[in-house]
């Protein structure tokens, strides 16, 4: 398992901490994936080239597929100012089981890089998490 300073170490661009909400479902392009469906999650970072996303209880098809080198995500960003989500493609940089919860609930991280997302929708989404970052809390 990796330690916090070897993801430091990689990182190409530097890191927000914000969470959006996420809807995103594994596409392939080689091959049809039977049994998925649509999952949610939270971003726990964004930068220009990706994003962290935390989900909770996965299912066995998709937890089979996000371990696979060949997996891409639909991915729907919502951020609060916008009615409609910015769609994004992403590869999957990295999968883990992050913790069991006491209650039985299993929490998973997924770097993502995005491999396709409208520039303007990018810039939207650095946008709101820089102005996020110096916005007091109450």
């Amino acid at each position: 398992m990796m330690t916090e300073k070897n993801f430091e170490e990689k990182r190409e661009y530097k890191r927000l901490k914000t969470a959006f909400f996420i809807k995103f479902t594994p596409i392939s392009l080689q091959e049809a994936l039977p049994g998925l469906g649509c999952q949610q999650g939270y971003t726990f970072n964004v930068s220009e080239g990706g994003i962290g996303l935390e989900t909770g209880d996965l299912t066995a098809s998709t937890i089979k597929y996000l371990n696979t080198q060949d997996i891409l995500l639909d991915v729907y960003i919502y951020i609060p100012v916008d009615q409609e989500p910015i769609k994004a493609v992403c590869s999957v940089a990295w999968f883990q089981l992050q913790e069991e919860r006491a209650d039985g609930q299993q929490v998973y991280f997924i770097g993502l890089s995005f491999r396709s997302i409208v520039e303007e929708d990018l810039k939207k989404i650095l946008s709101y998490t820089g102005w996020m970052k110096f916005t007091p809390k109450f």
